[in-house]
């Protein structure tokens, strides 16, 4: 987890020590310097941060140095302090510079060493050495059971461990984790399984399920588990991180398998119920399964004997612009297989066509507009006429425009798209009414396609 720069700015005071002229010595330098650090964008007033006695940054961010004098009662920074000075060098972990404001980056994380080394206008030296601690970005991920596992034994003699990754842990931080385990989502983060080092193990022994074991012959039981890391510093105070929530199930004590196929179609808005068959394909070409259901979004769930290289092949059909879909699969023993979704996505552009003109008296000509797939949105549907816009009616598939004076030509574009983002072809007609009828020609491609 990305940390921010924890403060606007950080001020560090410099202790004084001077070493001059015998004739120019005085009790103390005129210029009092410190050290100024802000966010690589940051451009506002430099003068009210508050005094730190620690830097700390983000490994791979980006600040802004300024030197800092104070004479009397006002502060000067960056250029307008160099002024004063005859010398100025910055050591940053053995990069030297002697600007008075620079950029600086830390690719490493730890902690790194630094010093400046200013003489004023009276060969008054002062010399300070500090340190930057240099944060590594935290992160947290679920390692085992991973999201999907459906192996676990339910018998009441296992012993399941749970393991994650923990990085970014500095020296100066510490990482205490809490790891939440629940069979019902909802209730995941009501109470923490165990509370732990982030690097210390844990593993569940004994049975998930209880009382309910003698139910596990021909079912299967999910669970939900994630890790919520604390982790201190005595630079940074107090952040956290958490991991994706994932599931595991346990195995079905039976002989058969258990396989659950989730389908959807991809943007699909149409009113129309769609029709989708899926099947089941043994490796040697029997079909095992095949059924029919009458939904755009949903989950077949199907008894089936362990077996390699089954074929899975998902198809609508009554929407062909939807193009079908295959995937194969290995079906373990004692196994509740739960594939990710099967998506069924709508390439196929919607369709536009001359239909009839009705008379020359009405003015009407009529066009079909139809899809096959996601279904057209027709908050995209608008007609142009010799460049200009005009209004129409539409009643799906049909729509009818009423023309105006077509005596020297009338150019008809239709445009818009469906659901899935396919647009009607770059098409256009030409219409001209000659004495009491109607000429029409085209579709034509319109130029550029």
């Amino acid at each position: 987890m990305n940390k921010i720069l924890l403060a606007l700015g950080l001020l560090i005071s410099i202790l004084l020590c001077s070493c001059g002229d015998s004739h120019l010595a005085k009790e103390a330098p005129l210029y009092k310097p410190f050290v100024v650090i802000v966010p690589e964008k940051y451009s506002g007033n430099l003068e009210s941060f508050p005094v730190l006695s620690s830097i700390y940054v983000e490994k791979d961010q980006t600040f802004k140095m300024y030197l800092g004098l104070i004479h009397g009662d006002k502060q000067y920074f960056g250029d307008e302090a160099s002024v004063f000075l005859k010398k100025i060098l910055w050591d940053i972990d053995g990069e030297k510079t002697s600007s008075p404001s620079f950029k600086y980056t830390f690719d490493e994380a730890g902690q790194k060493k630094a010093s400046l080394t200013i003489v004023d206008l009276w060969n008054d030296t002062v010399h300070q050495e500090f340190n930057f601690f240099v944060n590594a970005p935290n992160s947290i991920a679920i390692d085992f059971p991973s999201n999907g596992y459906n192996q676990v034994n339910p018998a009441n003699n296992q012993s399941l461990p749970l393991r994650w990754t923990m990085s970014g842990i500095d020296d100066w931080e510490s990482a205490e984790c809490e790891v939440f385990v629940n069979s019902q989502l909802d209730s995941l983060w009501v109470k923490p399984f165990a509370q732990l080092d982030c690097f210390d193990e844990l593993s569940i022994y004994g049975t998930l399920l209880g009382s309910k074991i003698i139910y596990a012959k021909d079912s299967s039981f999910t669970f939900y588990w994630a890790v919520r890391a604390t982790i201190q510093s005595e630079f940074a105070g107090t952040s956290y991180d958490t991991t994706e929530i994932a599931k595991f199930s346990t195995k079905i004590l039976g002989t058969v398998s258990t396989i659950k196929i989730p389908f959807v179609y991809d943007k699909y808005r149409d009113f129309e119920i769609s029709q989708t068959e899926i099947s089941l394909i043994a490796a040697n070409g029997d079909t095992l399964s095949k059924t029919v259901e009458n939904f755009s979004n949903s989950i077949v769930i199907r008894k089936i004997l362990p077996q390699s290289g089954v074929k899975i092949f998902v198809r609508s059909l009554n929407r062909s612009d939807y193009a079908p879909e295959s995937l194969m699969v290995d079906i373990p023993e004692n196994t509740v297989l739960e594939l990710p979704p099967i998506h069924l996505k709508d390439k196929i552009k919607p369709q536009v066509a001359f239909h009839q003109i009705f008379s020359s008296k009405s003015k009407i000509v009529e066009f079909n507009v139809y899809d096959d797939g996601s279904g057209l949105n027709e908050d995209k549907l608008f007609v142009v006429i010799n460049e200009d816009t005009v209004s129409y009616d539409f009643t799906i598939p049909t729509l009818q425009i009423t023309l105006q004076d077509c005596s020297r030509g009338c150019k008809v574009n239709i445009y818009g798209e469906d659901y899935a983002g396919n647009s009607l072809p770059s098409i256009f007609w030409n219409i001209r009414n000659v004495s009491t009828v109607y000429d029409i020609k085209g579709p034509f491609i319109s130029e550029g396609n």
